[in-house]
C-alpha cells in the first residue's frame, strides 16, 4: 500500500464561490415578428421573374436577328434589286460572300452601288463606318453602305462589281434597330429586378431584427452566490491557506501562542514581581524569600 502523502500548504483546500450560469436568451415567437418572413419569398420571386424576363428578351433578340437576316431582300451581283420599304428610316446594304464573317476576311471585289427613291431621284449612299458581319442560316455578309429612306415605297438598288461570280447584295435594317432594343431592355429588366430584390430582402431583415428586439423581454442579470460551507479543490502553489476559524484571537485571526504570561503570552522570568508572581515555598516576607538565620521576626 502507498503511504498517505502529506498535504502541503499550496495544496490546501480553497474556499470557492459559485456563479450561476447565465439565463438562456428569451425566445420570441416568429409569428409576432413583423414584417412576415414571407417577404423574403417575395424578394426571391422578384429576382426570379427579372432573370426570366431578361432571358426572354435576349432570346427574342436572337430570334429577331435570325429572322431579319433571312428577310433581307437580296440578289446576285450584278444586281437590279427593288426594295419595298414601308417604314422610313435608315437602311443598310450588305455584301454577301464566302469569308465575310471571319476575323481576316477575304478581300472582296469592289462593289459599286446606286440607290434611287420611288420618284427616281438618287439617294445619298454612305460607306458603313463600323465593322458589322453576320453568318446566319447560310448567309454570310458584311455591311458596306447605308442610306436613309425618307418616304415609304419601292427603292431601286443597282450593284455591280468587276468580279461578281460568288457575291450577292442584300438590303435591310441595321442590326442596331433589330436587336439593340430587346437586348438593352432585357439587361435593364434583369439588373433592376435583382437589385430591387436584394434591397427588399435587406430591408425586411433589418426590420425583423428590430421587431424581435422590441418584443424580447429584458434579460435577467446574473448574480454572485456566496460560498457555502466546505472548501473547494486544492489551489495552485503559493496560494493562501484556509481561512481561520471564527472567533480566533490575534490581529490576523490566529490564536495566541500557548502558555501563561502577560500581554505577550510568555511567562515572566524567575523572581520578577507583579501580582501574577507565585512566592517560593517556605515563610518569607513581603519579598517572597526566607529570612536569614538568626533574624528576628517583625
Amino acid at each position: 500500500m502507498r503511504a498517505p502523502r502529506a498535504v502541503g500548504q499550496h495544496e490546501r483546500m480553497q474556499p470557492v464561490s459559485h456563479r450561476p450560469a447565465p439565463p438562456p436568451p428569451p425566445v420570441v415567437s416568429d409569428q409576432l415578428v413583423r414584417p412576415s418572413r414571407w417577404w423574403f419569398a417575395v424578394a426571391g420571386a422578384i429576382a426570379a421573374i427579372g432573370v426570366v424576363a431578361a432571358v426572354v428578351f435576349l432570346v427574342q433578340a436572337a430570334i429577331r436577328y435570325t429572322d431579319a437576316v433571312q428577310d433581307f431582300e437580296r440578289a446576285r451581283v450584278p444586281a437590279e434589286l427593288d426594295v419595298h420599304i414601308e417604314d422610313p428610316g435608315g437602311y443598310t446594304i450588305y455584301h454577301e460572300y464566302s469569308g465575310a464573317d471571319t476575323s481576316d476576311p477575304v478581300a472582296p471585289p469592289e462593289l459599286v452601288v446606286e440607290v434611287t427613291d420611288p420618284s427616281g431621284s438618287l439617294v445619298a449612299v454612305r460607306e458603313y463606318s463600323s465593322e458589322v458581319t453576320y453568318d446566319v442560316a447560310g448567309h454570310e455578309g458584311r455591311a458596306v453602305y447605308s442610306f436613309h429612306a425618307d418616304e415609304p415605297g419601292v427603292y431601286h438598288v443597282s450593284a455591280t462589281s468587276p468580279d461578281s461570280r460568288f457575291s450577292r447584295v442584300a438590303v435591310g435594317r441595321g442590326f442596331g434597330a433589330i436587336v439593340t432594343r430587346p437586348i438593352v431592355t432585357g439587361v435593364v429588366v434583369g439588373v433592376v429586378a435583382v437589385a430591387g430584390a436584394v434591397v427588399l430582402a435587406i430591408v425586411v431583415g433589418v426590420k425583423r431584427s428590430a421587431s424581435r428586439r422590441r418584443l424580447a423581454p429584458p434579460p435577467v442579470p446574473g448574480a454572485w452566490v456566496p460560498a457555502g460551507p466546505g472548501f473547494g479543490p486544492p489551489g495552485p502553489p503559493g496560494a493562501a491557506g484556509p481561512l481561520p476559524p471564527p472567533g480566533a484571537g490575534g490581529p490576523a485571526g490566529y490564536p495566541p501562542p500557548p502558555g501563561p504570561g502577560g500581554p505577550s503570552g510568555y511567562p515572566p522570568p524567575p523572581g520578577a514581581g507583579g501580582s501574577v508572581d507565585r512566592p517560593p515555598p517556605g515563610p518569607g516576607g513581603s519579598s517572597g524569600y526566607p529570612p536569614p538565620p538568626g533574624a528576628g521576626g517583625a
